[in-house]
């Protein structure tokens, strides 16, 4: 967790992060790991309902396993809620790396991870709410990307996609160049 320390991330509430020095990985033979646990929950009450383990190697870096991720409980309709909150907009991302980059790079907004794909057309927000789904270039935005994002606006949830890579500085920090300027 020291790392994400270092990301300059002492701003944000982490209470959806956990460091566990030995978490066992239970879908291999390979034994105790240092992990990342990342909470994630169902609804707006905040309940948990999953958990996002993410296993490391001694130097803080993603393990070299087959499966160095493991999800764990009821994933369907899961969000992690990773930084920001009240603030009118939110950021929604189909992979974890985006949504930590984005929060290392103190991007204004709520910034949420949808764990797998179909979970993002099921986040609860408010409606008129502004919402930018981030989708990675593997699948990119496609049919699919596009459809959850027509779902969401048939909610009355302004959404729109974008790729990660595409992202620009008005998607990112609004109109300002930070989020203090822009009053988060």
């Amino acid at each position: 967790l020291h790392k994400v320390f270092a990301l300059g991330m002492l701003a944000y509430d982490l209470s959806s992060f956990r460091y566990h020095p030995c978490l066992d990985h239970w879908a291999s033979r390979v034994g105790t790991m240092p992990a990342l646990v990342v909470r994630a929950r169902r609804n707006a009450s905040g309940q948990t309902s999953a958990l996002h383990c993410i296993f490391l190697d001694r130097d803080g870096k993603l393990a070299h396993l087959v499966n160095p991720r493991l999800l764990v409980g009821p994933l369907d309709g899961a969000i992690a809620v990773l930084a920001g909150a009240g603030s009118g907009r939110s950021i929604l991302c189909e992979t974890f790396e985006t949504a930590l980059s984005l929060v290392a790079k103190r991007v204004c907004g709520q910034i949420l991870y949808g764990l797998k794909r179909e979970n993002m057309r099921r986040v609860e927000l408010p409606r008129h709410h502004e919402c930018i789904c981030v989708f990675d270039a593997k699948r990119g935005v496609d049919l699919s990307a596009k459809a959850i994002c027509a779902e969401l606006r048939a909610r009355a949830i302004h959404a729109r996609p974008a790729l990660a890579s595409e992202l620009t500085k008005a998607d990112l920090y609004g109109m300002s160049t930070s989020c203090e300027e822009a009053g988060f």
